[in-house]
């Protein structure tokens, strides 16, 4: 089998999600949704990666490109900016998808670099005081609320912060994917074998194993995550490596 990882586990999650989305779609949904799509990227022929809606601003969108560059748009894709690079944004083919809250913007730059944009994407600076240090950053979560809760997966472990990024806590050892919000109950793929929930904002975690058909994984780290929950009815979807 062959394995996959970075865009390629991304693009498979990617259909994933939008299957996921027709799946728990509501009724109000499925009545606006004419099944008409028009283009709205920044066009040249290149590739487009890691578009990103803001989910308090539908106009707003975020991409990156095959040439490093991230854009930005406020009205739906019609027109796009460059985020100039002396914000710190280069090579962002290879970055993470950014998260929003309703006053904020985190977005990871170089590998293990973190920046905050208080003015929907206009300027960006950067965030200081990073406990992880050099390990990478694999993943970004929102989890929105009182406080808002944003927590940072890194090669090195699992963070979290609840004051804006002034203090932080790791609250998991080792890799992570990305952390799914269902209701309630945070959920992730962790390291090395694991499937990890939290019921307090991910503050603190509980680790079972993997459990395909009665049988328990090993040795087939998770490259990518999604779900979704729509009522009392939660669906997860999981690529392990070199299993499926």
């Amino acid at each position: 089998m062959r394995k996959l990882g970075g865009r390629g586990a991304y693009g498979l999650l990617f259909w994933a999600v939008l299957a996921i989305m027709g799946m728990f779609a509501p009724a109000s949904f499925a009545a606006v949704n004419t099944g008409v799509f028009s283009p709205r990227g920044i066009g040249g022929g290149g590739g487009m990666y890691i578009i990103s809606v803001s989910p308090y601003d539908e106009g707003l969108m975020f991409l990156v490109t095959d040439m490093g560059g991230a854009y930005r748009s406020e009205d739906g894709g019609e027109r796009w900016e460059l985020i100039h690079y002396s914000q710190g944004f280069r090579f962002m083919q290879f970055s993470t998808p950014p998260v929003f809250f309703n006053d904020r913007i985190y977005w990871r730059s170089g590998k293990s670099a973190l920046r905050v944009s208080m003015d929907k994407g206009c300027s960006w600076s950067k965030v200081t005081g990073m406990p992880w240090e050099k390990s990478d950053i694999l993943n970004l979560t929102a989890v929105p609320g009182s406080p808002d809760v944003l927590l940072v997966s890194t090669t090195g472990g699992l963070w979290r912060t609840e004051d804006g990024c002034v203090t932080w806590k790791k609250v998991l050892e080792g890799q992570t994917t990305e952390t799914v919000i269902l209701g309630e109950v945070l959920c992730a793929m962790a390291s090395p074998d694991g499937v990890a929930r939290s019921r307090d904002r991910g503050l603190t975690w509980t680790t079972s194993p993997v459990v395909v058909d009665g049988r328990t994984i090993t040795g087939h780290p998770a490259v990518a995550f999604a779900g979704a929950m729509s009522g009392e009815a939660s669906l997860m979807v999981a690529s392990l490596q070199k299993f499926g």
